[in-house]
């Protein structure tokens, strides 16, 4: 597990639950970013999910979807049906509000 990783990740959440996510992207993009340098396939689609969350907040749907579409082509090609706070189903559960 990496520390630096739950950390950033759990300030993007705290933001994100207080009515702040614009400051959850900062936070859920670090989380991201050192995921993906750390080759952490399932943290980098948390981390994915933190950020569509976010942006739909924001009003920006088209990017939400996106992200959303590439966290579970992440899990879904990992053969990972749930990691952490996320799963397939539910990612499904939420793009299928884009059609």
């Amino acid at each position: 597990r990496n520390y630096r990783f739950e950390a950033l990740h759990g300030l993007g959440h705290t933001r994100q639950a207080t009515g702040h996510p614009a400051e959850a992207l900062t936070h859920h993009r670090a989380a991201h970013e050192l995921a993906r340098d750390l080759g952490q396939p399932t943290d980098q689609a948390r981390a994915l999910n933190g950020l569509a969350h976010a942006h739909n907040d924001l009003g920006q749907r088209e990017h939400a979807r996106k992200l959303w579409q590439q966290a579970l082509k992440i899990l879904t090609e990992l053969g990972v049906p749930q990691v952490e706070e996320i799963s397939t189903k539910e990612i499904r559960a939420l793009l299928a509000t884009f059609e």
